[in-house]
Parts: structure tokens; sequence; C-alpha cells
């Protein structure tokens, strides 16, 4: 640690963090599963038997796929089996352990920035602007986005290692267990993949080696790079929903593994209904659209335009996105965005000497927002679980400014104006976490905010209609499918749950034609 840390201080401060992220997601503790967590966590025979963290920890399957889902993220599902072993089975159980990690994940950056600035006020404050980081509402209140703390945990520890390592006179230790916080980052979630463009950007910005060389050797990152390999080695064969041999996993293994996959009936009436999730099969409605290279190009420029907003003025918020596609090069979401994110990168390069750490957090950003930057396309363009470590680079960014021991000191804060704005801003930020989490109490509350805030969401429209039809609300059910079946139709998925609600309604005649295009072949 660095000479100003204080062991007493610094624990103090971690549970602090902690202790606030549990009072800022408290109230939703209670509230029953949404979206994800149906599929992915409660209706998984295999996460309600502790016994199984076992062979989940079981090294063996590093070199086998488990048939489990998610089992690409092994150390995500030994958190939730670990949370059943220790907790018991109640949901509100696993909803705490998330508020947990969360903190946990706000007090290693503080600890981070403690390192870098030599000071607990730039602590404090990276700490406190993590936690109340109105984007991270979705990864504390779901369950199966528990992932991306989990990995940001190990992230950090990674990165506190590595510099530990850099000032011992004993490398070794540090050097293997920097490696293994990586390897486990990974294993969380795929995002930890950023990590390497990190590894630079923190050497950037702390006190030079014992050394005194500003950057490790080569080969320390050809050390991380060898795990990453590995890595990619463990990931190809579990990539996404997908097999080595272009198989569904999720159809494979339910008839595989029939008692690992045995759905299980939920008092929630959106579980029995799940019909809003995309499969390799049923591709989203912007698909045809990004098979062109430069309105793939263009498309992704507005949306991390939209990320970029989002992590200054994380308002207004939804749980489900669907970016609009930029068709012309003149398009002003396309043009702003450039502008934007050149703005970022100029002042970084500009900075790089006067101000290091300012630069490197700047630098963060981007490089944390690769894994999601549209060079692998995925099923969901954006969403606010994807900023969640690019975040840690706007905390850092404003605690750069804070080196003092103490606030409101004159070598503290360096005034008192930008120690009230910081307040300011958390206290913000403390409140727009409140009108967020509104949107996390229940299924219908979660879709309908979506779809409140643009109404171009299919899957959102999808979704709603299927528990508004559960709740008997059958004239707003019809509506929204019919609005998901216009925003999206070519979804199988779509047809098939249209059809169905209209059979239930006596109407088999109308649902016909859409049991024919779930039942035919997807039209590319």
């Amino acid at each position: 640690m660095t000479p100003e840390f204080r062991l007493p201080r610094g624990l103090l401060l971690a549970f602090g963090l902690i202790a606030s992220s549990l009072l800022l997601y408290g109230r939703n503790f209670a509230s029953p599963p949404i979206w994800d967590d149906h599929f992915f966590v409660l209706d998984q025979p295999f996460l309600r038997d502790p016994a199984n963290l076992r062979e989940v920890l079981d090294p063996r399957n590093l070199f086998r796929v488990l048939p489990v889902v998610n089992s690409a993220r092994p150390v995500w599902l030994a958190s939730v089996l670990a949370d059943r072993a220790l907790l018991g089975p109640s949901f509100t159980a696993l909803r705490v352990s998330n508020a947990l990690w969360h903190g946990l994940g706000a007090a290693l950056l503080a600890l981070l920035a403690w390192e870098l600035t030599g000071g607990a006020a730039a602590a404090l404050v990276a700490g406190a602007l993590f936690v109340a980081h109105p984007l991270h509402g979705e990864v504390v209140s779901i369950v199966n986005f528990r992932s991306d703390s989990v990995a940001f945990v190990f992230m950090m520890i990674t990165l506190l290692f590595h510099l530990r390592a850099r000032r011992s006179q004993v490398l070794a230790p540090w050097r293997a267990a920097s490696l293994a916080a990586f390897a486990a980052a990974l294993l969380a979630k795929e995002s930890a993949t950023a990590l390497p463009f990190l590894l630079p950007l923190v050497e950037w910005a702390a006190p030079p080696a014992r050394d005194g060389k500003t950057f490790s050797r080569p080969r320390v990152y050809a050390a991380f790079a060898l795990v990453l390999l590995g890595y990619v080695y463990f990931r190809v064969p579990r990539s996404g929903y997908v097999t080595r041999d272009g198989a569904d996993v999720f159809s494979e293994l339910y008839g595989s593994h029939p008692k690992l996959f045995t759905p299980v009936s939920s008092p929630h009436p959106a579980a029995s209904q799940r019909t809003g999730g995309h499969t390799p099969q049923d591709p989203p409605p912007w698909s045809r659209d990004m098979t062109d290279p430069a309105t793939r190009v263009r498309t992704m420029i507005a949306v991390h335009g939209s990320s970029l907003r989002r992590l200054v003025w994380p308002h207004p918020l939804q749980g489900d996105y669907a970016p609009k596609v930029a068709r012309s090069w003149a398009d002003q979401r396309v043009i702003l965005s450039a502008l934007l994110w050149a703005a970022l990168l100029g002042a970084a390069v500009a900075l790089r000497r006067r101000r290091p750490m300012l630069a490197a957090s700047l630098a963060w950003i981007p490089a944390a927002m690769l894994p999601v930057s549209g060079m692998i396309m995925m099923t969901n363009l954006t969403a606010d679980r994807y900023l969640y470590t690019a975040s840690a680079g706007v905390c850092l960014a404003v605690a750069s400014f804070f080196r003092g021991r103490a606030p409101g000191t004159a070598s503290g804060f360096r005034g008192r104006g930008l120690s009230l704005l910081v307040l300011e801003v958390v206290a913000v930020w403390v409140l727009l976490v409140g009108v967020h989490l509104r949107a996390f109490r229940n299924d219908w509350q979660f879709f309908a905010a979506t779809a409140h805030a643009d109404p171009d969401v299919a899957r959102a429209r999808l979704n709603l209609a299927v528990v508004q039809s559960a709740f008997g609300r059958y004239e707003e059910a019809e509506r929204n499918f019919k609005e998901a079946a216009r925003l999206w139709p070519r979804s199988r998925r779509v047809a098939r749950a249209y059809a169905d609600f209209l059979e239930s309604q006596g109407r088999g005649e109308e649902a016909r034609p859409l049991l024919e295009q779930a039942a035919g072949p997807l039209e590319d």
C-alpha cells in the first residue's frame, strides 16, 4: 500500500461504502424476480442445490463443457451457489448479495484511487460516486447481471495486486495473485477482457515502480496475454448460446439433461411465458441493417454517444434498449457522438503529462468499452450493464482532483466549491437511483417503464403484453402484441406468443397465420 494508506481508515471507508450500497438498494430486496432472473436463476434446478458448488469448482470443467446454462461464467455460478449454501433458498438473499458485491467493488475502486493519489479524499470521492451511480441499478437489481459486478471486483483486485508487485521486493507472489484474479474476472464475465488495456493506464497514473520504471517489462504483459489466450480456449466452445458445432445450447441441453433443465412453476405470472428473449434463430429487428459494414459503424458510433451521455448524466434510463439504425453519416447522432468521443480522447492525450491520472481515467472509459464496441456483434447493441466498468473511469477522473488526506483542507479538496459540487452530484444520483429502482419492483413495472421511455422497444412490448395477458388485461395486452409484431415482424417468438394469446381468447382463425409464421423458415 502507499505510505498514505492507513488500515483503520481504509476499513472504515470500505465498510461505509458496502453499507451505503445495502441502504441504497434495500428497498427492492423483497421484490420478485424479474426479466432474465426467471430463466437464468429461478428456473434452474442446478442453482437450487448448494451441493453443485463442488461441481462448478471442479478444475476439470476448464477442459470440458459443464452442461449448465451460463457455464461460460463459472465464477458467477459459484457465487449464486455459495449464496444458496450460506443464506438459504430466499431470492431476497441473492439480492442482498448483489448489493454486497456492488459495495465491495466500490470499496476496491476507492482503494485503487487511494493507491493512485496517496489520499483518502480521492478514495472517498471515487467510491461514493461509484456506489451512487444510477447506471448500476440493473446490475444490482438483477441477479443474472451480477456477473458484471463480480468480474469488476476481481478486475480491481488484479490491478491492486499488480501495483503492489511493482513496489514489492518479492515479485512472484503478487504477480501470481494478480494473474489468478484476472483469470477469476474472466470466468465471471467476458467483459474482463478489457483489463489488459487498463493495466498500462493504471501504471501511467501510478507513481513509478521500485526500479524507477513507469511501465512494467514486456514479460509481465506477456503473462497476462497468456491468461487471456487460455480464456479464449475455454470460452470458444461456450461462446454465447452456441456450441462449437453451431447447435443451440438451450435446445441441446434440454434434450440431453432434462433433470438439470426441467423448468419449475413460478408464482409470478410472467415466469411461465418467457417470450421476449432472443435466440440464434430469432434475430433482433436491426439484424439485416447491421450486415452492411458502414451502417454498422455509423450505428455503433451513435450508440456509444448515448453511452457516453449516460455515463455522465444517467437519466433517463431504461431496462432494455433498441437503438435506431444510423443510415447516413449526416445523422446528427453520429456527428455529435464522434465529436464527443474525439474531445474525450483529445483531452486524454493533451493531459497525459500535466495530469496523468486524469488522462488515464478518461482513457479508461473507451478501454473498458472495447468488449462491447461492436467489433463482435451482440444481441443487445447497448445496455446499462455494459457500462459498469467504464463508469469507474468517470469516478476516477473526478477523484483525480482530490489528492489530499481529508476533505475541506487546503491540501485536500483544493477548495470547498469542488467538494460541494461532488456532494450535490452524489445527492442527485441517489435520488435518481430511487426513481430508477421503481422499474425493478416487478415485471410489469420493468417492461412498462421501458415501453414508456421508448415505445419502439419490441422486446419490452412483447414481454409487457405477456404480463398483461397473465393479469387479465386483455385489451392492453393485444395492443402491445400488435406493436411487438409491427416492430419485430420476423420474430417467431412474437408470432408464437401472439398466436397463443389469440387462441386463449377463442380466436383460432386469427391465430392460424401467426402459427404458420412461428413454424416456418426464418426469412433473412
